[in-house]
Protein backbone atom coordinates (compact mmCIF):
# COMPACT_ATOMS: atom_id res chain seq x y z
CA UNK A 1 0.00 0.00 0.00
CA UNK A 2 1.64 3.17 -1.05
CA UNK A 3 -0.59 5.13 1.40
CA UNK A 4 -1.92 3.95 4.65
CA UNK A 5 -5.29 5.74 4.90
CA UNK A 6 -5.70 7.73 8.17
CA UNK A 7 -8.15 5.24 10.03
CA UNK A 8 -5.68 2.09 9.84
CA UNK A 9 -3.35 2.14 13.16
CA UNK A 10 -0.43 0.06 12.95
CA UNK A 11 0.48 -1.76 15.96
CA UNK A 12 3.38 -3.51 16.83
CA UNK A 13 2.66 -6.84 18.29
CA UNK A 14 5.22 -9.46 20.08
CA UNK A 15 4.00 -12.42 20.82
CA UNK A 16 5.39 -13.89 24.25
CA UNK A 17 6.46 -17.57 24.37
CA UNK A 18 3.90 -18.75 26.46
CA UNK A 19 1.35 -17.66 24.70
CA UNK A 20 0.88 -21.09 22.77
CA UNK A 21 0.64 -19.97 19.48
CA UNK A 22 3.43 -22.00 17.91
CA UNK A 23 0.75 -24.23 15.39
CA UNK A 24 0.04 -20.66 13.89
CA UNK A 25 1.95 -18.73 11.31
CA UNK A 26 3.86 -15.45 13.07
CA UNK A 27 1.28 -12.98 11.50
CA UNK A 28 -1.69 -14.70 12.37
CA UNK A 29 0.11 -15.21 15.99
CA UNK A 30 0.74 -11.35 16.28
CA UNK A 31 -3.08 -10.61 15.28
CA UNK A 32 -4.43 -13.08 17.82
CA UNK A 33 -2.39 -11.52 20.48
CA UNK A 34 -3.90 -8.09 19.43
CA UNK A 35 -7.18 -9.44 19.65
CA UNK A 36 -6.80 -10.50 22.90
CA UNK A 37 -5.92 -7.43 24.04
CA UNK A 38 -8.72 -5.71 22.35
CA UNK A 39 -11.48 -7.82 23.31
CA UNK A 40 -14.35 -7.42 23.59
CA UNK A 41 -14.39 -4.67 21.03
CA UNK A 42 -12.79 -6.77 18.13
CA UNK A 43 -13.71 -8.73 15.24
CA UNK A 44 -10.84 -10.21 13.84
CA UNK A 45 -10.41 -10.76 9.91
CA UNK A 46 -8.91 -14.16 9.54
CA UNK A 47 -8.58 -16.83 6.34
CA UNK A 48 -5.95 -18.67 7.48
CA UNK A 49 -7.46 -22.14 8.79
CA UNK A 50 -5.43 -23.17 11.43
CA UNK A 51 -5.55 -19.47 13.05
CA UNK A 52 -9.18 -18.83 12.58
CA UNK A 53 -9.79 -22.21 14.84
CA UNK A 54 -7.48 -21.20 17.47
CA UNK A 55 -8.86 -17.64 17.97
CA UNK A 56 -12.69 -19.34 17.73
CA UNK A 57 -11.11 -21.81 20.62
CA UNK A 58 -10.13 -18.65 22.74
CA UNK A 59 -13.25 -16.65 22.71
CA UNK A 60 -12.53 -14.01 20.07
CA UNK A 61 -15.09 -12.71 17.47
CA UNK A 62 -13.65 -13.97 13.58
CA UNK A 63 -14.79 -13.72 9.90
CA UNK A 64 -13.20 -13.76 6.74
CA UNK A 65 -12.21 -12.02 3.75
CA UNK A 66 -15.90 -13.45 2.07
CA UNK A 67 -17.74 -12.29 5.25
CA UNK A 68 -16.21 -8.67 4.99
CA UNK A 69 -17.24 -8.81 1.31
CA UNK A 70 -20.80 -10.44 1.76
CA UNK A 71 -21.94 -7.65 4.61
CA UNK A 72 -20.23 -4.81 1.99
CA UNK A 73 -22.81 -6.32 -1.10
CA UNK A 74 -25.37 -6.37 1.52
CA UNK A 75 -24.81 -2.97 2.53
CA UNK A 76 -24.86 -2.18 -1.06
CA UNK A 77 -21.32 -1.19 -1.28
CA UNK A 78 -19.51 -3.41 -3.71
CA UNK A 79 -20.64 -5.50 -6.48
CA UNK A 80 -20.15 -8.99 -5.14
CA UNK A 81 -20.06 -10.80 -8.39
CA UNK A 82 -16.97 -8.04 -9.65
CA UNK A 83 -15.32 -8.44 -6.52
CA UNK A 84 -14.86 -12.11 -6.52
CA UNK A 85 -14.32 -12.16 -10.02
CA UNK A 86 -11.33 -9.70 -9.01
CA UNK A 87 -10.08 -11.70 -5.89
CA UNK A 88 -9.86 -15.05 -8.26
CA UNK A 89 -7.26 -13.47 -10.18
CA UNK A 90 -5.13 -13.51 -7.06
CA UNK A 91 -3.40 -16.13 -5.00
CA UNK A 92 -6.72 -15.97 -2.52
CA UNK A 93 -7.87 -19.58 -2.34
CA UNK A 94 -11.74 -20.72 -0.83
CA UNK A 95 -13.83 -23.70 -1.54
CA UNK A 96 -16.14 -23.89 -5.02
CA UNK A 97 -18.79 -24.67 -2.90
CA UNK A 98 -18.64 -22.03 -0.10
CA UNK A 99 -18.00 -19.31 -3.11
CA UNK A 100 -20.99 -20.97 -5.05
CA UNK A 101 -22.98 -20.28 -1.46
CA UNK A 102 -21.43 -16.90 -1.35
CA UNK A 103 -22.42 -15.79 -5.17
CA UNK A 104 -26.47 -17.46 -5.01
CA UNK A 105 -27.47 -15.65 -1.78
CA UNK A 106 -25.99 -12.35 -3.63
CA UNK A 107 -28.15 -13.11 -6.62
CA UNK A 108 -31.37 -13.99 -4.42
CA UNK A 109 -30.47 -10.49 -2.32
CA UNK A 110 -30.74 -8.52 -6.12
CA UNK A 111 -34.08 -10.59 -7.10
CA UNK A 112 -32.31 -13.28 -9.16
CA UNK A 113 -33.14 -17.10 -9.05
Amino acid sequence: MATVPAWVEIRRVDVPPEAGLGAVDQGEAEAIVLAERLRPNVLLIIDDRDGRREATRRGIAITGTLGVLNDGAERGLINLVAVVDRLAQTTFRASPALLRELLERDCQRHGGT
